[in-house]
């Protein structure tokens, strides 16, 4: 495949503790291993890390082009498209990619080919109608639109009917093939304190099931549960939630290139998501839609995986075949689930080794950049 110069419109801000930041990140760096030129265009974060590049485990070849945030956001998006019209100059030599789609609408006569990602459809009737509009304008170009879930495919052709449904393309999530490399100071990350581990990575936003592990370790005195994610703030409201059980240990956010100590000490994983989840912000309903990078991650490192039984979820796990599926509320099949987990070797060996499989075979990064890229064909 011939090399490009892919220009990635985030409207992100890096570093930053969102799942969102590391997607961004990740697919920039797959992209670059695919041969091809990567200008990352998005805002500058608080200087969380001394190396952005590290902090996220990906080439320093990726451009970045970071613009600080002021407080009001028609300033920061005025800028933005400013920002990105200055350094776009060119037309036709280059391919725009990205997950904001008014600056792709502003930019759409600077690249013949414009691809558009897609993870959660626009609330309220007034950014729809804005949404409606912008889409049908940019499908008279060569456009495509890229979305995480099949669900969310057929959510967004039945909101957008001006959209071919041809030109909407199901790309799940992934994750890296991890490069199990030791973590400097790690004795000041963690201290596991028994073989019988249970984890969840993530952010604690509403709908996470932070609340069902909580319950769930209740019920499960002899087993520790590990919970990493979230920040300062949202860590001290849970860890006031969970007084009085002494075998949840909270974490906080943890930088991705530090995970791979706590991916490889822990047991079994959980993905318990209830029937509502809320995004970033705890604002916006993605329950229907959501493709979590985790279960990926999880995926990768040839875990047990023990997740909420929803529609979106069985787009990549099957029950008893690379992961056990329990109903979020059930909190006796949780604890049953867990305890048949840890006592039936030959179903660990199966389900982790499947969830391997399907991983290296569907879900890296390098693939999902592949499929993408593709798509410019």
């Amino acid at each position: 495949m011939k090399s490009k110069n892919l220009i990635y419109i985030s409207y992100s801000t890096i570093p930053s503790l969102t799942a969102n930041s590391v997607h961004v990140m990740k697919m920039c760096n797959a992209f670059l291993e695919q041969n091809n030129e990567v200008y990352l265009f998005g805002f500058l974060g608080k200087k969380t890390t001394n190396n952005v590049y590290e902090s996220y485990q990906v080439s320093d070849r990726i451009k970045l082009n970071l613009m600080r945030k002021t407080k009001l956001n028609i300033i920061n998006r005025i800028k933005y498209l400013y920002l990105t019209r200055k350094k776009i100059k060119s037309s036709g030599n280059h391919y725009l990619y990205g997950r904001d789609l008014i600056t792709l609408f502003f930019l759409r006569k600077k690249s013949k080919k414009i691809i558009y990602e897609v993870h959660q459809l626009p609330s309220g009737r007034f950014r729809s109608f804005i949404w409606n509009l912008m889409l049908k304008v940019l499908s008279k170009r060569d456009f495509k639109v890229v979305v995480i879930s099949r669900s969310l495919k057929e959510d967004f052709i039945k909101k957008f009917k001006k959209i071919d449904m041809n030109k909407v393309f199901v790309i799940h999530d992934s994750a890296d093939i991890p490069n199990k490399v030791n973590v400097t100071n790690v004795n000041t990350l963690v201290k596991l304190n028994s073989n019988n581990t249970v984890g969840y990575i993530g952010s604690l936003n509403q709908g996470k099931g932070i609340d069902r592990i909580i319950k769930i370790a209740k019920s499960l005195p002899d087993i520790n549960f590990y919970i990493v994610g979230g920040g300062t703030e949202t860590v001290h409201l849970w860890k006031k939630n969970s007084i009085g059980v002494n075998n949840v240990y909270f974490h906080g956010y943890v930088e991705q290139k530090d995970l791979n100590y706590f991916y490889e000490n822990i047991n079994i994983f959980l993905a318990p998501y209830s029937n509502k989840v809320y995004g970033s912000g705890n604002k916006t309903e993605i329950s229907r839609w959501m493709s979590p990078l985790k279960i990926f991650e999880y995926m990768s490192y040839k875990k047990i995986i023990i997740s909420s039984d929803i529609p979106v979820l069985r787009e990549v796990l099957k029950h008893l075949e690379n992961a056990i599926l329990v109903e979020p509320e059930d909190y006796i099949g949780w604890k049953n689930s867990i305890l048949m987990a840890f006592q039936n070797e030959n179903l660990q060996a199966q389900l982790s080794d499947n969830a391997f499989i399907d991983f290296i075979s569907n879900y890296t990064w390098s693939k999902r950049a592949e499929k993408v890229m593709f798509l410019y064909e």
